[in-house]
C-alpha cells in the first residue's frame, strides 16, 4: 500500500493536489516544514460475509481505515 499523508501545518490553500480521480489524486505536493504522518500496511478487511468484495469495496474499505486513524490522532484526509 502506497503512503497517505495529510499537512497539518499548511493551510489547505497551500497543498496543491493534481487530477483528482475517483478514489485518489495522480500527486499531492505539501510545502516544505509543514507536517506530515506517514500510513502503511493497512488494505482491506474482509466483508461481514467473510468474502473481500471487489476492487471498489476494497478501496473505500482501506481509505475508511485511513480516515478513521488520521482522525484518532487529530489529523483529516
Amino acid at each position: 500500500m502506497w503512503p497517505l499523508w495529510g499537512a497539518t501545518l499548511a493551510g489547505a490553500q497551500e497543498i496543491t493536489r493534481y487530477n483528482e480521480g475517483n478514489y485518489f489524486y495522480t500527486s499531492i505536493t505539501v510545502p516544505t516544514g509543514a507536517e506530515t504522518m506517514y500510513l502503511s500496511g493497512s488494505g482491506a478487511r474482509p466483508l461481514d460475509d467473510g468474502s473481500w468484495g471487489d476492487m471498489k469495496q476494497q478501496t473505500v474499505n482501506t481509505f475508511s481505515r485511513f480516515k478513521h486513524t488520521l482522525e484518532e490522532q487529530g489529523w483529516s484526509m
